[in-house]
């Protein structure tokens, strides 16, 4: 390979880390999420479920009913996750814990979708 083929690859690589460092910096930054909304997706309008303060002391679970069967959301202390599903990939449930405002998992076959936020 020549020099000329070899610099852009070498400059698109450095770029393309510090893009993902530079995003993961942000991540750790961003807050702790306060409040916790559970929200069941309808065709005509949403409904919420669920809105709970989250708060090192909270342990609960929510069931939301959906199309599929029911979704379950586990909340513990100042994070929450979903624990089970009937959705056929599980996404929502490899999204893992939940504690950062700006994070959210959806399960979009069961029409769920839990968010963490601000108050």
């Amino acid at each position: 390979m020549t020099k000329r083929k070899i610099m852009p690859a070498i400059l698109m690589l450095l770029l393309g880390a510090l893009l993902i460092f530079a995003g993961a910096r942000g991540r750790q930054r961003a807050p702790k999420g306060s409040l916790l909304t559970v929200t069941s997706i309808g065709e005509a309008q949403n409904r919420v479920v669920a809105e709970v303060v989250l708060t090192p002391t909270e342990k609960r679970t929510i069931r939301v009913e959906g199309p599929l069967g029911i979704t379950v959301v586990e909340v513990e202390g100042t994070r929450a996750h979903v624990v089970s599903s009937p959705c056929p990939d599980k996404i929502c449930i490899r999204m893992g814990w939940l504690e950062r405002a700006g994070d959210y998992a959806a399960c979009l076959p069961n029409r769920v979708l839990v968010e963490v936020g601000d108050e």
